[in-house]
Parts: C-alpha cells; structure tokens; sequence
C-alpha cells in the first residue's frame, strides 16, 4: 500500500501529483500493484488527524510505503520530498521485491 499524506496548498505535493502519481508509468503500476490512498490534509479534520497520529506523520507531502502484512517500509518513508518519476519507480520496485 502507498499512503500519500497531502494538502492543496502544499507546492511539493503538487509537484509529486503532476511529475510523479501522473506519470504513466507510475499510475499503471500502481492500479496492477498496490493499494495507493491519498489522505487530504488540507483541514485537519477527525479522519485526517485519526492518520497522522498512526502514522506519526509531521509534515507534508509524506508518503508511506506499507508491505503486504501491513507493516511501513520506514526506510523508504518520504517527508517534505519530492522524487522523481524514476526514482519513485525505483522505491516501488524496492518495497515489491522485498514483499514477493
């Protein structure tokens, strides 16, 4: 599962929604791989304060990588950065091959 932790106003997650979660690429492996959600913070309401807490979450953009037993891939955690296609294609391949 990929957990995208987000906000509207936030220029790094619109920079990772138009460079990265849009590519091709990536969106095809996505939707035949993994579970993404996508966690507006851009209020912080009930269901958004209920992630952050769980997941200690401290900023924006931060996206999460969780393996089939649920269990975060805290190395390859993301906070306030933004990749590249590529590398976000190289993460994802990281997390499925530990995971097979």
């Amino acid at each position: 599962m990929v957990v995208d932790f987000y906000a509207t106003w936030c220029p790094p997650c619109m920079e990772l929604d138009s460079r990265v979660w849009s590519q091709p690429e990536i969106a095809k492996r996505l939707d035949e791989r993994w579970i993404a959600i996508k966690i507006d913070c851009t209020k912080e309401t009930d269901s958004c304060k209920e992630a952050v807490d769980r997941f200690s979450v401290v900023g924006w953009p931060t996206v999460l990588f969780l393996d089939a037993g649920g269990d975060e891939r805290s190395d390859e955690r993301l906070v306030g950065k933004v990749v590249t296609a590529d590398e976000m294609k190289k993460i994802l391949e990281r997390v499925e091959g530990e995971t097979k």
